[in-house]
């Protein structure tokens, strides 16, 4: 029996809640949406179920492979043959400890994390609201932007070692820049706790905004990026955007234009910001495009999707948002998740979903008017998206905006909880008191036991008091299921009158 199904009657005995999926693409897990399949690909749900799997996986004799968001990820198109874990699906639980400490699971985003900070009015990890990524790996490399670090915040890391589970002191960690004592080791990061100053939320949101503002400002975030890939020096740098096949397709800076198929632009835009227009209008350069994409420019262009073009990735990538910037839109998070593609021409609309479902989405398409839709509805499938076609901070925006109506409807859910349990308390009171009242008019009142006699005469006095409430009142004290006796056999007898 090979090592995975070993694995798989394992993980059926010892974790029957936990998902495991079979041969799935790793492209459909990796912000640059390439990597072949993953023998088995293993969501844990907590901390406690991603301990007992990694014994598990040792049991079988295979090492599992890590996986946070896929961010900056290469992944082989041959795949992996091995147990991939992935913590940012479900092991994203975080909660607050006291007044200024954080606690949370290895899986959370670091944007979802710094955002609840913010809505408990906890500052400190505003330089993280920009950075892609988990807790987790932040914790490895010592994550850090704008002066903040994670070792400025993390006071304690949870991790599992070969020898079991330990938590680690922030002098421990051993944090160095973009590097910590997990890095390169045999352990698993499960968790931390992150120590932050109390301060106004709103202050909060303006730091991370204008943060935010600044990466737009100074980095290409409309293209595809692996991050920053440098040490910190005292030179002068320049950077540039890789675009398909070995060609650059950018231009940065005015008056540095880059050249595309080897030609200049005719024209550049007048202004450095809104949206940037980089023209050629001669016909000789046109042609010379024409030809080098494979085409004749004296014959009419058919309106297909050329699919020899789009074998590799980068290629993929960059038709895609081109088609989106010529037919696409996003609806406002904030009112609901959309985002579609749409053209007048339907067989090349069926051709982007076939192209959209080979790289591992799932378009809907429909058809409105006399145009074709390829719409998303899933936050996290558009997400990807964005993030696909070189959109990350439009992607982050949606991140945001989903954790903010996660939290508003949270406390709507538990407010409206607390307005049942209120709503239910006094019903009882009331039924219990019209049950006291009907005893008392007919002398059965007087003739009960002395504690029935008690609580009767307290609900009366105390009329809107909860059970636990009027359990305090009794002399001697009580408990509360003891009070919920004595007022079941309260209502019984007044049911025999």
């Amino acid at each position: 029996m090979c090592w995975y199904e070993q694995l798989d009657e394992k993980v059926r005995e010892y974790l029957p809640d936990m998902t495991m999926e079979r041969e799935v693409p790793l492209s459909r897990h990796t912000s640059f949406r390439i990597g072949g399949p993953a023998r088995r690909l293993a969501f844990p749900a907590n901390r406690e179920q991603l301990v007992i799997l990694m014994g598990l996986a040792e049991s079988c004799g295979v090492k599992p492979f890590l996986l946070g968001r896929g961010t900056n990820l290469l992944v082989d198109d041959r795949g992996l043959d091995t147990l991939v874990i992935k913590t940012a699906e479900h092991m994203t639980a975080v909660r607050q400890l006291d007044e200024v400490t954080l606690e949370a699971d290895a899986g959370i985003l670091l944007n979802h994390l710094a955002v609840y900070a913010q809505q408990h009015g906890l500052s400190g990890l505003e330089f993280a609201h920009g950075i892609p990524g988990t807790l987790g790996g932040a914790i490895c490399m010592n994550a850090g932007a704008y002066g903040g670090e994670m070792r400025q915040v993390v006071t304690e890391v949870t991790a599992l070692l070969p020898e079991g589970v330990r938590r680690f002191t922030a002098e421990e960690a051993a944090f160095g820049y973009r590097r910590s004592a997990f890095l390169d080791t045999e352990a698993v990061v499960l968790g931390a706790k992150l120590r932050l100053t109390p301060d106004d939320p709103a202050a909060i949101r303006r730091r991370m905004d204008d943060l935010m503002a600044r990466r737009r400002q100074s980095q290409p975030l409309e293209y595809p990026s692996a991050g920053s890939t440098f040490k910190r020096s005292r030179w002068p740098m320049t950077a540039a955007a890789p675009g398909g096949c070995g060609r650059t397709w950018g231009c940065f800076r005015r008056g540095y234009p880059q050249r595309a198929f080897g030609l200049k632009f005719d024209r550049l835009p007048e202004e450095e910001r809104g949206k940037l227009i980089f023209g050629i209008t001669d016909r000789s350069k046109l042609d010379r495009i024409i030809n080098q994409l494979g085409y004749d420019p004296r014959q009419n262009l058919v309106l297909h999707v050329n699919f020899g073009l789009l074998e590799d990735e980068c290629c993929r990538t960059a038709f895609l948002r081109g088609a989106f910037l010529a037919g696409g839109s996003v609806t406002d998070p904030e009112k609901r998740y959309h985002l579609e593609l749409d053209t007048g021409h339907a067989q090349a609309s069926r051709e982007v979903a076939a192209l959209l479902t080979e790289m591992g989405f799932l378009p809907h398409s429909v058809r409105r008017g006399g145009s074709s839709v390829i719409y998303f509805k899933q936050s996290e499938h558009i997400e990807d998206l964005l993030t696909t076609i070189g959109a990350p901070a439009a992607a982050m925006d949606i991140m945001t905006a989903k954790v903010d109506k996660e939290i508003r409807n949270g406390a709507n859910r538990a407010m409206n909880c607390d307005m049942a349990n209120v709503n239910k308390t006094i019903d009882a009171a009331l039924e219990q008191k019209n049950a006291i009242q009907r005893l008392q008019e007919n002398g059965r009142l007087e003739r009960l036991p002395e504690k029935l006699r008690q609580t009767a005469l307290l609900r009366l006095q105390y009329p809107e008091m909860s059970l636990s409430q009027l359990a305090e009142k009794c002399d001697p004290p009580v408990t509360k299921s003891c009070m919920n006796h004595r007022m079941r056999k309260l209502l019984e007898e007044a049911k025999k009158l």
